[in-house]
């Protein structure tokens, strides 16, 4: 077994314990002299343990206690139940983390925790509209928090039922305050450089951001720890952007020079930021923030998600105008595949003669006379070969750009359309469907 003691003030002693063989939390007891001041149990999630110990059961402990000016802190004992020897292990204190009894008061904060911080952190708690993600239910979420301060938003995502929250900050006086706070939470002393090396459902990054040179560098990289459905919540100054000319600086994509109380730094346009800096999220734009002291030009909150390539099908039948509506898109730079070509080079083409609707379309149609590309899709379908059109259309799609579409008379069939539609939507491709009005 081991733990640590790592903090004791006047209402609380914190830490942890482990024992690999344990499976139920360990018990745990504080003593002054003959009186036992307090009793509980591991039950505190501690991920940074379970990284560090390569274990899943690393708990730590809060022990609730009321302690009187004349109390000898230092001489108060913890100890931890083994259950394997029936014995009580003494637990060492940290010493770098040990409040002393007279400085336990816990120091003023930044962030408005209970109403008496200098920071607005209430008022940008409502600004960041939490509820339209998930409808504000966080249960089983994963939570970062760059640029985390005090951890009063890690807080507030384990308040919401958030099972994973890690906050990284380089300011190490801000984490060892963040770690007293919220101790539910995990807390990292390391610059934004250096992510944590896992992927999150819930990334903030809040009033931050003009402290980076290489924002759209930054913004990509952030991009690589966010879940493929996930949020980043993205809270930061845009120039020249005020609540009645919002569109102000639209085609505008260039920085606004400012002179903050801590230097010059750059701040974004509208279009710069949404069209330059997160060009590889969607972005909507949620709403004000709330201005602080020293705040020199307008916060604003968006909610980004890792942009999804759009793959527009149309289906209609030969005759309708589909192709001409696909050289419509083709003009206006966007790609554009056709599964009629597709089908005659089964058909026909011998570069497709390895595959098994070619050998079937080749036995079943004289394709030396009149070939017609129905006959080939009504092949494909009696012999249950829609699962290798789609393999083969999805080898060949330029599925590596933003927007792509794809046309052709086979997309009327049923079958091939589910199944393609199903094989984008499994690759977080949105297929948009488009048929002609009656």
């Amino acid at each position: 077994m081991r733990g640590y003691v790592e903090k004791i003030s006047k209402d609380a002693i914190q830490g942890w314990a482990f024992d690999p063989q344990a499976t139920t939390p360990i018990v745990v007891q504080a003593w002054l002299g003959d009186e036992m001041l307090a009793a509980g149990i591991t039950d505190i999630l501690r991920p940074s343990l379970d990284k560090a110990s390569h274990e899943t059961v690393s708990r730590g402990y809060r022990l609730p206690i009321t302690l009187t000016p004349n109390r000898q802190i230092e001489k108060i004992r913890v100890y931890a139940y083994n259950s394997n020897t029936g014995d009580w292990l003494e637990l060492p204190r940290s010493n770098a983390l040990i409040a002393s009894h007279r400085n336990a008061e816990t120091p003023k904060s930044y962030q408005d925790f209970d109403g008496t911080g200098s920071s607005k952190s209430h008022e940008k708690l409502k600004a960041l509209k939490l509820s339209r993600i998930n409808q504000g239910n966080f249960t089983g979420l994963s939570v970062l928090d760059i640029g985390c301060n005090e951890g009063f938003f890690c807080r507030e995502a384990l308040r919401l039922g958030a099972n994973r929250v890690v906050g990284i900050d380089s300011n190490k006086s801000r984490i060892a305050l963040a770690r007293m706070r919220v101790p539910g939470a995990e807390f990292i002393n390391t610059r934004w450089s250096s992510l944590p090396d896992e992927t999150f459902d819930v990334i903030f990054f809040l009033s931050a951001i003009h402290y980076e040179k290489d924002q759209k560098t930054l913004l990509q990289e952030i991009r690589s720890h966010l879940n493929p459905t996930g949020t980043l919540i993205l809270e930061c100054g845009i120039a020249e952007v005020t609540e009645e000319k919002w569109f102000k600086t639209v085609g505008r994509r260039s920085w606004h020079s400012v002179m903050r109380r801590d230097g010059l730094k750059r701040y974004p346009t509208y279009d710069m930021l949404t069209q330059e800096l997160l060009s590889d999220y969607s972005v909507l734009t949620v709403g004000k923030s709330v201005m602080q002291g020293g705040d020199p030009v307008p916060r604003w909150v968006l909610h980004c998600s890792p942009k999804a390539p759009t793959a527009i099908l149309i289906v209609a039948a030969s005759g309708s105008g589909k192709t001409s509506l696909a050289f419509g898109f083709e003009r206006a730079g966007i790609p554009c595949f056709r599964l009629d070509p597709l089908l005659d080079g089964l058909a026909r083409n011998d570069r497709y003669s390895w595959s098994n609707i070619a050998k079937s379309v080749r036995l079943s149609i004289d394709v030396k006379t009149h070939l017609s590309l129905k006959q080939v899709a009504d092949v494909i379908l009696a012999d249950k070969l829609e699962n290798e059109l789609v393999d083969l259309i999805w080898n060949e799609i330029p599925r590596e750009t933003d927007t792509f579409v794809i046309e052709g008379e086979a997309l009327t069939r049923p079958s091939i359309l589910k199944e393609l539609t199903s094989r984008l939507q499994g690759a977080r491709i949105r297929p948009w469907i488009m048929t002609p009005s009656e």
